[in-house]
């Protein structure tokens, strides 16, 4: 009975894969198995999600360090003696054993299974350049020419996730006077515009944290579409459902709040700092190759003031990326600030 009709299920009935069941292919799957591997079979993506889903393995993170593999392979950082196979574009078959491999620490696999870090320091050779991760977690989406999109995976707690603060109102017809009454941001639709994309992401990360504290469907919200929920819907329902009345403003401050919690809780366990929320030299060196953006990057400069300005929303410190008591206390999260102080990782 729910309205966004996202979850499936897939049967392989004949071929080399049958009997194959999988449930849930979503987007990421068509693209992480996919072109990404200039795969063009249903069949092998069906299965690879499969394997991730029937062995509880990230999607997106498996998909990123394989085609980092893959890539290796292809430069010649790697050989098909550390690989116990060719890792070739196109090559299904590798992609099925790899994953295989990955999950079960087997050969090669058992490299990769250390994560981006750490198998790039063993491999060596200047694998760490190609490795297209932030905070240890792989890229799966372009990052380069959808500002906001590409800054909130970069600035995500989770590291390079799309469902934080990234924004879809650069993929959408969202006129300025909308988007501005919406987000407070006139650009929010304009594709490679940096103005404003600070403060985007600063509001659909919030937005997002509510939402998820409300136990609401993303793709049922202004993220899906500007005509679905938003926070002065939310306050309705809140209100109809526990007779607890909240303006959306309100609402917000408390997806706010779990933001902070979740900021303080990475600075406390994996010490990260401001240069954790930059995304990979690559993106600043190379280019777009082809298609309509061909030749856009993106800009060191450009890209460092946005990222100041996100956390002078945040009330963060510009240098270090840390939190500062004043603000957490301003949202009522003093206790954050005295656990962060014990810890040496405060600013008063």
């Amino acid at each position: 009975s729910c309205c966004e009709p996202c979850i499936n299920r897939l049967e392989i009935r004949e071929g080399r894969y049958a009997g194959t069941l999988c449930v849930g292919l979503h987007a990421n799957s068509g693209y992480g198995f996919g072109p990404r591997f200039d795969i063009d079979d249903p069949e092998v993506i069906i299965k690879a999600t499969a394997i991730c889903n029937d062995l509880g393995i990230d999607i997106d993170n498996a998909s990123t360090i394989l085609s980092w593999a893959f890539e290796l392979y292809e430069r010649g950082i790697i050989t098909e003696e550390q690989t116990g196979m060719p890792l070739r574009w196109g090559d299904g078959e590798a992609l099925l054993r790899m994953l295989e491999d990955l999950a079960y620490r087997r050969g090669f696999g058992a490299i990769l299974a250390e994560g981006f870090r750490a198998a790039a320091r063993r491999i060596g050779g200047g694998a760490e350049y190609y490795a297209m991760e932030v905070k240890g977690q792989g890229i799966i989406d372009g990052v380069r020419t959808s500002i906001a999109w590409g800054f909130g995976h970069m600035v995500s707690t989770r590291g390079a996730r799309h469902l934080d603060g990234s924004p879809t109102t650069e993929a959408r017809d969202i006129s300025p006077e909308e988007a501005n009454k919406l987000f407070g941001v006139p650009t929010a639709a304009y594709q490679t515009a940096y103005e404003g994309k600070a403060k985007l992401v600063f509001w659909f990360e919030n937005y997002k944290a509510l939402t998820d504290a409300l136990g609401i469907c993303y793709f049922s919200t202004y993220w899906g579409s500007t005509e679905k929920l938003g926070p002065e819907d939310y306050a309705k329902l809140f209100k109809a459902v526990t007779g607890v009345e909240l303006s959306a403003e309100e609402l917000m401050r408390i997806g706010w709040r779990i933001h902070e919690v979740e900021k303080a809780f990475n600075t406390l366990h994996a010490r990260f700092t401001r240069r954790d929320d930059l995304p990979p030299m690559r993106v600043f060196i190379e280019p777009v190759k082809t298609g309509a953006w061909r030749g856009f990057k993106l800009s060191w400069k450009r890209y460092n003031d946005m990222l100041t300005e996100y956390y002078r929303l945040h009330g963060w410190d510009p240098e270090t990326g840390w939190q500062r008591r004043e603000q957490l206390e301003r949202l009522g999260l003093g206790y954050v600030a005295e656990k962060l102080k014990r810890h040496g990782c405060l600013l008063d």
